[in-house]
């Protein structure tokens, strides 16, 4: 969060100095200062504080200085926030919004030129009795367009259908069938509820995602494991266990999962030979969503061939200008779903569940930061959007507050009152603790399940 908020911090610092602005302070972090400089004719105050979560801009204002019983000379008060006009006031607020939106396109820009490894939009199981089964999706269906919007990856089908979930009507998918037709399928996802409107939306829809089929060979072998203490070797083909034949690894997987601390003869291919081998899972205790429960493990890992990873996956890879657009597209996307979705939950038609806190946020971050450099630049595209678009609320003492007093004071030609700005930001800030108890809140519950 840090990151990107540094970025919008700076957005209202540029824009600021810009339009003639004197900057007293800028902070990267938020608490107790780590390092501070004086720097440049201005004499602003650059600091590095302890608490990596913020950051802000403090800029000079004639009204601050009254306050505190100061003075300004002639040739500071020209400079002084207060003194801009309106429209340079509303140039400040606006870009620390229009920075996060900047710099998520530009890290969409950089993703769409490396390239994207995606899950083909390959429909797997399908849940009986889900709007996806009463839409008649079938397995092996490979999804071309939802509502007439082109789709290339799972992930493409999982954002429209995420856009699409207030939708009242039908929404058509084609997509072509297991016998290479093109049909489609009228998609009706008004049941759902509101709680079902989150990252798993293809669950609650009752779509599952084509996996490949991998072959049970043994790719990793953990130091120690009951695997190496039985005789199992990288590159071993498991054949059968206990005399029931295995096909993928999944199968082979599910039995040793079954069968904590009981002997398992496994019967593998190695090169040429055959071998028998007794391996006895370890009992590891493992939570699930209905409770914790004990599984065997032996400590190994598949290995994936290239063929099995084209069976499922697709990876696209687009020139400069054509990643330009498409960062263009995918920016504006993401801001207007993140408005649909808070509109949804401020009317109510979302649940407030689907909201994040700073510890989900870095659990996230974390998270896509293990998985690789596309998918964290992805995500911190999208954290950015959606800091950008939060500002923009109409709430006082966020910067789409500070809009909402510039415009009134357009219509009505002088600024609005300090009184007013005072009562505006007291409610404003119970509004933001509000909010941040509930995403703290929520925070709480999703560590604890």
């Amino acid at each position: 969060i840090g990151a990107v908020v540094t970025i919008h911090e700076f957005g209202h610092y540029q824009v600021a100095r810009w339009c003639g602005v004197k900057i007293l302070q800028f902070s990267i972090g938020m608490g107790k200062p780590l390092w501070k400089k004086k720097l440049g004719k201005d004499q602003t105050e650059y600091v590095i504080a302890m608490l990596p979560i913020g950051g802000f801009v403090r800029m000079l204002d004639e009204r601050e200085m009254l306050n505190k019983g100061i003075t300004l000379e002639v040739s500071e008060v020209a400079r002084a926030y207060n003194r801009q006009s309106v429209w340079k006031r509303m140039a400040i607020a606006f870009a620390g919004p229009m920075a996060n939106f900047v710099f998520a396109m530009l890290l969409f820009w950089i993703v769409f030129m490396m390239g994207i490894l995606n899950m083909k939009p390959m429909i797997g199981e399908v849940t009986k009795d889900s709007p996806a089964y009463q839409a008649h999706f079938e397995k092996g269906d490979l999804v071309k367009s939802v509502a007439g919007k082109k789709i290339d990856s799972w992930q493409d089908m999982r954002w429209e259908l995420l856009d699409y979930s207030l939708e009242k009507h039908p929404i058509p998918v084609e997509v072509i069938n297991q016998e290479k037709v093109s049909q489609t399928r009228l998609l009706l996802l008004s049941g759902l509820d509101k709680n079902d409107v989150d990252a798993d939306i293809m669950e609650k829809i009752g779509l599952g995602m084509e996996r490949p089929i991998i072959l049970p060979r043994i790719g990793k072998i953990v130091e120690g494991s009951a695997a190496e203490k039985a005789g199992l070797k990288t590159k071993d083909m498991v054949q059968s266990v206990n005399g029931k034949a295995i096909s993928d690894w999944e199968s082979f997987v599910k039995i040793v999962q079954a069968s904590p601390e009981q002997p398992l003869k496994i019967l593998v291919r190695r090169d040429v030979d055959q071998l028998e081998l007794t391996v006895t899972p370890e009992a590891e205790t493992v939570k699930t969503k209905t409770g914790e429960v004990v599984q065997g493990r032996i400590g190994v890992a598949f290995r994936v061939e290239q063929f099995e990873i084209d069976q499922v996956f697709t990876k696209t890879r687009y020139s400069p200008l054509e990643s330009l657009v498409k960062a263009a597209e995918k920016t504006w996307a993401t801001i207007t779903l993140t408005l649909k979705m808070l509109g949804g939950i401020l009317t109510g038609e979302l649940s407030w569940k689907g909201l994040s806190g700073p510890v989900s946020i870095a659990g996230f971050a974390a998270q896509s930061a293990g998985m690789g450099m596309v998918i964290f630049m992805s995500f911190l595209a999208f954290i950015s959007v959606s800091i950008g678009v939060f500002n923009l609320l109409p709430v006082p003492v966020l910067d789409g507050g500070h809009l909402m007093y510039h415009i009134v004071e357009i219509l009505k030609g002088s600024p609005v009152s300090e009184r007013t700005m005072m009562f505006g930001q007291r409610i404003g800030l119970g509004l933001l603790g509000l909010l941040f108890c509930v995403a703290f809140f929520n925070d709480m519950v999703r560590l604890v399940t």
